[in-house]
């Protein structure tokens, strides 16, 4: 306001992360800031006032960091056999993904990179990359990792001229062997007597590492252990570019010799992965490599990743089928503990064996460790993967989340540190990818932060491609080479009912790098019987990555749940296989099929067991379901066989039938007979054939026996009036197949036409009637002049007493005990006495009429009582019943006139006796 005063100005700034240009008045900034808000402070002064004004600035994330490009895509192709790939399209074609700082004026460090695994049941983990092993801080392995010397020797010591080439490495001082292509070099001083006396005296596990340059084509033959007084080999080589092997000696098998007559020679493969090792060792850089021992298992390593055994394989390239585990020594060559001139360490050859493949390349840090040292591989993959290009060690924290597949980088660092990690990311299937998969994605999300920026985010996309599954498997039923593949076995009808399809020994293999089994199955392909009297079933359930239908069935099928099932999983279902008859059985070869499907091809050829069933002859067998059928006295004959049921298991013709009726009660009067015609061709030893036996002969058919019986007949030509027994008939009908027979029996009950009086109690009248009088001191008989009138009825099987609905002062007893064999019950609870045991009628009735009837009251009611007698003739004969009517008399009561006495109970069967009688308990009379 003063106008003409001069203004001078100034800033406050909170911290040395900012600055001002003093000419222009620009704000920059300094280094990586907090997000946060900050306050500046502006001072104007004329020199005599000051005044100020506040700035808040509010520092806001920038992305710092970058992934481009920001999508990546690589193929796994299947028949390669080997599912890992890297993520970074450095594996392939185009630009490698790389971690790049965005932002020029900031210097910043990233915090973290994650790698999350979307649409997938597999794994991803980082493998390493191959960092350069000259970096600054990566010298001598042991060094490095503070391995010990604790065990180890070094191979090249004692090293003389003449040998290799020796020089020393820039990087880490050691020093480098370099051999030509043409000549080894033999150690057989020091080296020897260690082995000798120090290794293998201690274990026998040990490891052989180095670091190694081959320089392509050269062969890499890298070591040779030597026993040349017992012509025993320890090699170790590499194959090819795609393979690395070891060859050795050992005791010889049972059965197999060799061209050194000692033992067999066996060779060991491994199977480099394309994707990290493309060239094998091949390619003129340096990788660092174990081989480690701890028989029989064997594991290599190169550049920190692990192969396992993929192949173990005879000289004579006879295939073996499962690792050699046979035996318990360990290679043969250094086994020789007696001297030390026999034993020779060759290095970079070998003459003896194959004198013309020789090392061209260089080894340095070659030791022989005598125990299985997993600690030098493990710190040495470590490293390769720590490295950055920049030289420094970075500090980061690596942890992986199996649930969620999300493996995860943590800690501060430049972001070529974590290019290298993005780098050296392996997508790996620990499974087996199913050719149905052609064509599927794989989808990885990959996530970079600086701990202030916007995380940045970039993509892996693995596609599954290529399908050549060039082989069928193969299903060897027998185990055995030389004998094919089918299997034969025997069953025979009651003794085994159920038999093992499979020999132990069967395996399942296929010649594809990756095998797979989708599913087998296994069918009865000729059955003889049904699916209830042949079948295939489990001895035990299979194992849990295999499901399994049609237990029980003539088909059984077993299926892998996804991919998790392997070739072991499928034997064991398939030794659990039981062929089952599990009773009568047809003799004859049964062929079972078992078909193996891999996703393309079945098994060829297809493998069967044939099942020889050896059938025991077993007799005719006959059945009459219903068992009865009745007979009405004066009736035309009837069908007594209509539902007769005839069978024969194992044959399909009869030879004869004896029909016969047994007891025959009205001789002359009763007769069997069939109809010829119902089975052409047989004849009766009776014309007509009719009679009480009856002899058929002649060979026909199993059916028309069974028409035959259902045509039998039985006929009793006595008339009613003529008192035919009732005994019950027992008709046996015998089936004869030449050689064995089977019978079975129809019973035939006889009934009579009319109501039949057996039993009268007070002659000529079936029933009878007498008084008791009130306080009468004696009993009263309850039969009178007892008798039988059936003339057909001789005997009696038992005769039950009983007062109906009696009262506690009522009973029955006997007015004497004869000396009879009859057996007698007397029941006082229930007011009755059992006569029992089959005796003459009239011992019954002189039993009968001792029966005596009692009332203990003062004075009784005066109602009618009843004493009802329940009859059993035997031999199947209907039951027949008669009443004993008591009247109770009453002594000083006035009785008004007298009243009609009640009819007795009468019992109305339609002039038919009581048909299967129920017991005496179960009778109910109104």
């Amino acid at each position: 306001l003063d106008g003409g005063d001069v203004l001078t100005y100034s800033f406050a700034i909170p911290q040395s992360n900012f600055a001002i240009n003093s000419a222009t008045g620009l704000l920059s900034t300094v280094g990586v800031l907090t997000l946060s808000s900050y306050t500046f402070v502006v001072l104007v002064t004329d020199g005599v006032y000051v005044v100020g004004v506040s700035v808040t600035i509010s520092v806001t994330s920038v992305v710092g960091v970058l992934i481009t490009p920001a999508s990546s895509t690589v193929n796994i192709l299947l028949d390669t056999g080997n599912y890992s790939v890297y993520l970074s399209s450095s594996a392939s074609s185009g630009t490698p993904l790389v971690v790049q700082d965005t932002t020029a004026n900031l210097v910043r460090g990233t915090a973290a990179l994650t790698a999350q695994l979307n649409g997938a049941t597999a794994t991803a983990f980082p493998l390493p990359s191959g960092c350069c092993e000259c970096a600054p801080t990566c010298s001598s392995v042991f060094n490095l990792c503070s391995a010990t010397f604790d065990y180890s020797y070094d191979l090249f010591q004692g090293a003389t001229s003449g040998g290799p080439t020796a020089s020393t490495t820039t990087c880490s001082g050691d020093t480098v062997y370099s051999f030509d292509g043409q000549h080894s070099f033999t150690n057989n001083l020091v080296v020897a007597s260690t082995i000798r006396n120090s290794l293998l005296a201690i274990t026998n596990s040990f490891t052989i590492s180095m670091w190694i340059l081959v320089t392509p084509p050269g062969s890499s033959y890298i070591l040779a252990f030597e026993d040349t007084s017992t012509l025993r080999y320890f090699h170790l080589y590499e194959k090819s570019t795609a393979r690395f092997a070891i060859y050795y000696t050992r005791a010889a098998l049972p059965g197999v010799t060799t061209d050194n007559g000692v033992g067999t020679e066996v060779e060991v493969d491994f199977t480099y992965n394309p994707v990290l090792h493309p060239n094998g060792m091949r390619d003129s850089n340096w990788h660092y490599i174990t081989i480690s021992v701890n028989y029989p298992n064997m594991q290599l390593t190169v550049d920190g990743y692990a192969y396992s055994i993929s192949e173990y394989l005879y000289t004579n390239q006879f295939r073996v089928k499962v690792p050699i585990t046979a035996g318990t020594t360990m290679p043969a060559p250094i086994m020789n503990k007696s001297g030390n001139s026999s034993i020779n360490v060759r290095i970079g050859g070998s003459n003896t064996r194959t004198p013309g493949l020789v090392m061209q390349g260089s080894i340095r840090q070659m030791y022989f460790t005598s125990l299985m040292n997993t600690m030098t591989y493990t710190c040495l993959a470590s490293c390769k993967n720590l490295i950055s290009t920049d030289g420094h060690a970075p500090q980061v924290t690596t942890s992986y989340n199996p649930v969620s597949r999300t493996l995860t980088f943590t800690g501060t660092n430049s972001p070529s540190v974590y290019t290298n990690f993005l780098q050296s990311l392996v997508y790996v299937d620990n499974g087996y990818l199913l050719p149905q998969e052609t064509g599927s994605t794989r989808i990885i999300t990959l996530q970079i932060s600086d701990a202030a920026a916007t995380p940045a985010t970039g993509t892996a996309i693995i596609t599954i491609t290529g399908l050549s599954n060039q082989f069928p498997p193969e299903l060897d039923a027998n185990g055995n080479l030389v004998d094919g593949i089918n299997y034969n076995t025997a069953l025979t009808e009651g003794s085994n009912p159920s038999m093992p399809i499979y020999d132990p020994r069967v395996f399942i293999s296929d010649q594809d790098i990756k095998p797979y089994v989708a599913w087998v199955n296994v069918t009865i392909i000729n059955p003889l019987q049904p699916v209830s009297q042949e079948y295939l079933t489990l001895t035990q359930n299979p194992p849990s990555t295999l499901t399994v239908v049609g237990m029980g069935t003539q088909t059984l099928i077993f299926a892998s749940i996804g991919q998790s099932a392997t070739n072991t999983d499928f034997t064991t279902a398939l030794l659990s296989i039981v062929y089952v008859i599990p009773g009568e059985a047809m003799g004859g070869v049964r062929m079972i099929q078992s078909t193996i499907y891999d996703g393309k091809y079945v098994n060829q050829p297809v493998t069967y067991t044939y099942v020889t069933v050896v059938a025991i002859d077993n007799p005719p067998a006959l059945t009459f379901p219903t068992g009865v059928v009745s007979y009405v006295e004066g009736s035309q004959p009837i069908y007594i066989a209509s539902d007769v049921m005839v069978q024969d298991p194992d044959n399909t013709t009869l030879a004869s039938a004896s029909i016969w009726l047994g007891q025959v009660f009205d001789v002359g009067y009763e007769k069997l007979s069939v109809n010829l015609s119902a089975a052409p061709g047989v004849t009766c030893n009776l014309t007509p054939c009719s009679g009480t036996t009856l002899i058929i002969a002649g060979v026909t058919t199993v059916a028309s026996y069974d028409q035959l019986i259902h045509t039998l007949q039985y006929v009793n030509l006595k008339q009613a009036s003529s008192y035919p027994s009732l005994h019950s008939r027992n008709v046996t009908v015998t089936l004869s197949d030449g050689v064995l027979q089977g019978s079975a029996s129809v019973i035939v009950s006889l009934l009579p036409s009319v109501q039949r009086i057996v039993l009268v109690l007070n002659a000529p009248n079936q029933n009878y009637r007498t008084n008791f009088t009130q306080s009468q001191p004696n009993p009263v008989p309850v039969v009178g002049a007892i008798n039988v009138v059936d003339p057909t009825v001789t005997t009696l099987q038992s005769v039950v007493v009983s007062i109906r609905n009696p009262a506690a002062e009522e009973s029955l007893t006997l007015s004497s005990f004869l000396d009879t064999p009859l057996a007698v019950e007397v029941n006082n609870a229930l007011k009755k006495i059992t006569f029992s045991a089959v005796a003459d009628v009239n011992l019954y009735l002189q039993v009968l009429s001792t029966v005596r009837y009692f009332n203990a009251e003062p004075k009784p009611v005066p109602y009618p009582r009843y004493v009802d007698f329940l009859v059993d003739p035997g031999g199947g004969a209907p039951l027949f019943t008669a009443t004993t009517n008591i009247s109770i008399i009453n002594i000083n009561v006035i009785v008004p006139s007298p009243t009609p006495t009640p009819p007795a109970p009468t019992f109305t069967t339609s002039a038919q006796p009581l048909m299967n009688a129920p017991t005496s308990s179960q009778l109910v009379t109104s």
